[in-house]
């Protein structure tokens, strides 16, 4: 499959509904368990490519499965997951994959746009909640089934996935060789939470204890 030349990064947090539908349910049955049948968190780029297995899916669903078409994604680090994705998608979709030439009339552009991965710090400080972002934006060949004309729209798609990762587990699950997979973590603002919440009722407690104590000492 090619690639062209690096381009743009983070251009668009822009998310779409998904519309392909024939690896939907394989995959959210791989969703739904972030842990795998051998008890292992499953990895930041195991679930990229989870994500990238639906953005194809979405995008080769939005072509209306041409005979051939061809996919040419823009250089990334991250693009070889996108184009084993293509892969794996097209043979499950039985499409026939060709190389691009001009006049490009059935070329499926892709650009990654946003990659990365979060993780939120959660209540039990031995848990943070994980969130693994892929987003494209791709130039998309279609096909108007009542004119049998060809014309190309731009769709901009994102997918997440979430769950709940031990926090012991972080240095496992990363991939320090490519640095889309290393997260970025969220503390929580537990000073605030203390000044907002915590302080404020502690003080609203004794203020009531203090009245209490005062109407009795008066009773008697």
């Amino acid at each position: 499959m090619e690639k062209t030349a690096r381009t743009y990064r983070f251009v668009s947090k822009q998310v779409m509904r998904a519309r392909g539908g024939h690896i939907l349910v394989l995959l959210m049955s791989l969703v739904l368990f972030p842990v795998d049948l051998f008890g292992r968190q499953t990895t930041n780029l195991e679930q990229f490519q989870r994500c990238a297995e639906v953005v194809a899916d979405t995008l080769f669903a939005r072509t209306g499965d041409p005979d051939q078409l061809c996919v040419r994604i823009v250089s990334h680090q991250a693009d070889w997951i996108l184009d084993q994705a293509c892969n794996d998608v097209a043979a499950l979709r039985t499409l026939s994959l060709v190389q691009c030439q001009a006049p490009y009339t059935n070329e499926l552009l892709i650009a990654i746009t946003d990659i990365g991965v979060r993780y939120v710090e959660l209540e039990d400080a031995d848990f943070y909640w994980r969130e693994v972002t892929l987003g494209v934006s791709a130039s998309v060949p279609v096909i108007d089934a009542s004119a049998q004309k060809r014309s190309r729209v731009t769709e901009r798609f994102g997918y997440a996935l979430n769950d709940t990762v031990d926090a012991s587990s972080i240095a496992e699950i990363e991939s320090p060789g490519y640095d889309f997979t290393v997260g970025t973590t969220i503390r929580l603002n537990r000073s605030s939470f203390w000044k907002s919440v915590a302080e404020p009722a502690i003080v609203i407690g004794t203020s009531v204890v203090m009245v209490i104590l005062l109407f009795t000492a008066r009773s008697q």
